[in-house]
């Protein structure tokens, strides 16, 4: 993550969502505030999701991102989807909203999100290679038995990992 990153400003919430202030990203991180972030799974008809590749290598949701101070979740979910897949104007489902807790591999803190998380059909994307490295059509039971292996995140991010069961639970997989 770069510095500009980390300087960026986020809602500070509490358990139930409600505002308490606004730090900067970095600081919530590492102090393990609780703030906003939103997540899409881009699917196809075959029931495959959309797994991207982070700069570090790292593979992750579709898109996802932090919530700007101020901006409804919806409104960021469809931001990060346009901004990282070039997708716009398609419908998002909520599926799922939840508080997450996620071990940080390399720092040893916990990072901890109010998350959002949304699921949109379709095939045609054209990533942002400013911030996705890459990305791939994936059968989603095979990542979730993978993950499975990856006790320690160095393969995908905690945001998947958490997420990754409460899709599979969404479509009735697991």
């Amino acid at each position: 993550m770069t510095g500009d990153y980390l300087r960026q400003k986020v809602a500070w919430v509490d358990e139930q969502d409600n505002v308490l202030g606004e730090v900067l990203r970095g600081e919530a991180h590492d102090k393990e505030l609780l703030h906003r972030v939103v997540a899409v799974y881009l699917t196809r008809g075959n029931g495959d999701i959309l797994i991207q590749e982070r700069k570090s290598g790292r593979l992750d949701h579709s898109c996802a991102g932090h919530v700007d101070p101020g901006e409804p979740y919806d409104a960021a979910a469809a931001r990060e989807f346009s901004e990282e897949l070039g997708i716009s104007g398609k419908p998002l489902k909520e599926i799922a909203y939840y508080t997450s807790d996620e071990l940080h591999p390399r720092h040893n803190h916990h990072v901890r999100h109010k998350y959002k998380l949304y699921a949109c059909e379709g095939d045609a994307f054209k990533i942002d290679s400013s911030e996705i490295k890459g990305a791939h059509w994936a059968e989603p039971l095979a990542v979730y038995k993978d993950m499975q292996h990856d006790a320690t995140h160095e393969k995908y991010t905690g945001g998947f990992h958490d997420s990754l069961g409460r899709y599979l639970k969404y479509k009735k997989l697991i």
